[in-house]
């Protein structure tokens, strides 16, 4: 059985995973090529710099129900989960199935 890779320990994981570049390089049209290479380097650069210290905090501190909750609402989240949820937003991730113009596509 092989080792599992380690991720790179800083910069942008994205252009340092030739399987992941080779894959998306040949999934993606050719039209939206230079768009999404730009943002997948984002997206690779996040995730050293800011993703992994949040995930790492937020799996920590999963959520959970205060005593005698009754609601969903009432779940006590950790603050990593709405910078990730933010990070999502800003990234577009949200929205880029569903509205047009994103990243200029």
């Amino acid at each position: 059985m092989r080792e599992p890779a380690a991720p790179p320990a800083a910069g942008d994981w994205f252009s340092s995973d030739e399987h992941l570049r080779w894959l998306a390089r040949r999934t993606l049209d050719e039209s939206v090529w230079p768009v999404a290479r730009g943002a997948l380097e984002e997206a690779g650069r996040l995730v050293p710099d800011r993703v992994e210290a949040l995930a790492g905090q937020a799996d920590a501190h999963r959520p959970r129900p205060p005593p005698g909750a009754t609601c969903v609402d009432d779940v006590v989240l950790d603050p990593a989960f709405g910078e990730l949820d933010g990070l999502l937003h800003g990234f577009g991730l949200v929205r880029m199935s569903y509205q047009k113009g994103w990243r200029g596509l």
